[in-house]
């Protein structure tokens, strides 16, 4: 792995992180030691007009904290992949899962999460998710590599089953 840190955070080449973030986010982990995964509330705005549209929690469930994949029985993910912070040593050695080449991010969240580690979030909006109108996230594409992420985890996780059945039903 070419990441040397103790935690690891993910930035899409056109989104933007808010002063803070990595500060917080770090916090987070040092009074969570048992922490593996912390998100926080992402703006999302119009890339053209610059206008913001709707925060994450507005359109999904509240940010959550728990323990383990209990983060998946609840929502596919509390948290925009943005937002995400991970501890580096709680990452599987695959990292991100190569048949997934679109969304491999969920199944690295699940890798990671799967472990039994906690998961929590901090208070406040610190990035900015840009909107194209052309996002590879909001396509297609998208759709089948969840199917394909859905049905790895499941043969990789039989315990997981249901949880993995109750995704793939909804797609």
């Amino acid at each position: 792995s070419c990441c040397h840190a103790d935690f690891i955070s993910f930035l899409g080449g056109d989104d933007i992180y808010i002063q803070g973030k990595v500060k917080k986010q770090v916090e987070w982990f040092v009074n969570n030691p048992d922490g593996v995964v912390c998100g926080h509330d992402t703006q999302y705005f119009d890339s053209n007009s610059g206008a913001n549209l709707f925060l994450y929690t507005e359109k999904h469930e509240p940010l959550t904290s728990g323990k383990g994949v209990d983060y998946f029985e609840k929502t596919t993910c509390p948290f925009d992949a943005l937002s995400i912070m991970v501890r580096r040593t709680a990452i599987p050695a695959i990292g991100f899962d190569w048949r997934i080449p679109v969304c491999s991010d969920w199944k690295l969240w699940f890798d990671i999460l799967a472990q039994g580690g906690a998961y929590g979030f901090v208070d406040g909006v610190y990035c900015k998710h840009r909107i194209t109108g052309k996002n590879i996230t909001a396509s297609n594409a998208s759709s089948y590599n969840m199917l394909i992420a859905f049905k790895i985890v499941k043969d990789q996780y039989p315990q997981y089953a249901a949880v993995c059945d109750r995704y793939l039903q909804a797609y």
